[in-house]
């Protein structure tokens, strides 16, 4: 478009000038016709020819016109190919522009999208959390019965998990890791312990130590009674091919690590990532 803008605005510059060599072409044209056929003339055959001669000058400029204005359009066709390329160059660039501002688009597109995956994975994770806590102080044992008042006694939360796990540890010692007594007081909860495991380990937006985060998170809330019960609950048949692996996975029993509460031949069941994060 800018080519032929520029070509229109030289045509413009120039109409006076190519009109006026047109003109004097077909005047001079013109002369030689009427001199050379005029009926009534004093000269005869030869000299017409003489007179005709005279004029091969006027033919080699002519000639010479011509081959300077091949040289023009030569020129002139440099010229347009120069502008043809400068065009393409700048269409280059208009598009180089383009595709850098595309990718650009659509990087802070992808931040918007991670950053929403993120608010909706947190609002998940904490929800769950939040569940968790709960189940946790609805658990109820009544096991023990109160001399002093006659009555059974009801502990709740963190002080029932207590007390499940002692029974439950002696328990497992006689019958193994499969005895049921832990398992029957706090199976909901080591289900929505697990469904919080998974949804860490499923959300493709988080990077491994991220997800060492999230899980860090959980176990902080996790009780040394919760943990050692979990940790059993690990090694029965019901959990052991599903739930040791993301145990594993994350580290989620360091704290157990010294081998004070748990015995390193147990600790020794589960491979070093229960203890140590992966890098």
């Amino acid at each position: 478009m800018n080519r032929i803008f520029r070509h229109t605005n030289w045509f413009r510059q120039h109409k006076p000038w190519i009109i006026f060599a047109i003109a004097v072409i077909f005047i001079i044209a013109v002369c030689l016709l009427f001199v050379c056929f005029m009926k009534e003339q004093p000269w005869g055959m030869d000299k017409r020819g003489q007179f005709g001669d005279m004029f091969g000058v006027l033919g080699a400029v002519f000639s010479g016109l011509a081959f300077a204005g091949l040289i023009v359009t030569l020129i002139q066709q440099h010229d347009d190919l120069k502008l043809q390329r400068e065009d393409l160059r700048l269409q280059r660039q208009e598009i180089a522009q383009t595709n850098l501002e595309l990718a650009l688009q659509r990087k802070e597109m992808e931040e918007q999208n991670k950053t929403i995956m993120l608010q909706r994975f947190e609002t998940t994770f904490f929800n769950m959390l939040r569940s968790l806590n709960e189940v946790r102080n609805d658990i109820k044992y009544s096991g023990d019965f109160d001399l002093r008042t006659g009555t059974t006694k009801v502990i709740e939360g963190k002080d029932a998990i207590e007390r499940i796990y002692q029974l439950g540890f002696s328990l497992i010692k006689k019958h193994g890791y499969n005895d049921p007594f832990i398992k029957n007081y706090m199976s909901h909860y080591f289900r929505h312990l697990i469904q919080t495991l998974k949804i860490i380990d499923v959300a493709n937006i988080l990077s491994y130590q991220e997800k060492c985060y999230y899980t860090e998170i959980v176990s902080s809330h996790m009780s040394l009674h919760e943990m050692c019960a979990f940790f059993y609950y690990c090694l029965s048949d019901e959990a052991k091919d599903k739930t040791k692996i993301l145990v594993e996975k994350y580290a989620l029993f360091k704290i157990l690590n010294n081998g004070e509460t748990i015995s390193k031949e147990e600790l020794s069941l589960f491979s070093d990532g229960a203890f140590i994060q992966q890098i």
